[in-house]
């Protein structure tokens, strides 16, 4: 399952997403592959009448808003975040920390979360046809990729887990108190 968790706005990309997804199928041939869009907003209606176009219908699920969007994420196997536009997104570290396969626009405060092929994916804004060949190449040798979503855990577990903080920062007053 291909999954995203995001409010349904322009700005989020989510039609980026489908639009990938539907050129991923194309060349597939294949029906084994699902994507999950879980979240509400504006765009809602839009995207839906953009799977119907795409006769995506049977194969693209929206969830709508969810208050516990946890079980949702534990079901999906590739998290996509395709934002022109981000912050610090809390949804990719979830992804992450749930040791998922994770793809995401080169943005803003991404970069400081996924190292390009180490932890994680990253394509351009917009870029439908890299959003596909990322999509392609994991479902078609997903266990040669399984590593991503170790390293992935592993990268927000040491840097950006509020306990590790804390200790971090209780080792930096302990070496310089011992300094002195």
């Amino acid at each position: 399952i291909i999954g995203t968790i995001s409010i349904l706005k322009e700005q989020k990309g989510i039609h980026v997403l489908i639009d990938g997804y539907k050129r991923l199928i194309e060349i597939l041939k294949e029906d084994s592959v699902h994507l999950l869009i879980v979240g509400d907003g504006p765009e809602r209606e839009k995207l839906r009448n953009m799977v119907s176009d795409y006769n995506l219908d049977d194969k693209v699920t929206f969830a709508g808003y969810q208050s516990e969007v946890y079980n949702y994420l534990n079901i999906i196997d590739i998290f996509v975040l395709p934002s022109y536009y981000e912050g610090f997104p809390i949804a990719l570290l979830e992804s992450m920390l749930s040791g998922k396969i994770t793809i995401a626009t080169n943005v803003n405060g991404v970069p400081e979360l996924i190292e390009d092929n180490i932890n994680g994916f990253l394509f351009n804004p917009g870029d439908v046809a890299k959003l596909k060949i990322i999509l392609h190449n994991i479902i078609t040798d997903y266990p040669r990729y399984k590593y991503i979503s170790s390293n992935a855990k592993l990268r927000v577990e040491e840097n950006f887990l509020m306990s590790n903080f804390i200790n971090n920062i209780q080792k930096i007053y302990i070496e310089e108190a011992c300094k002195n």
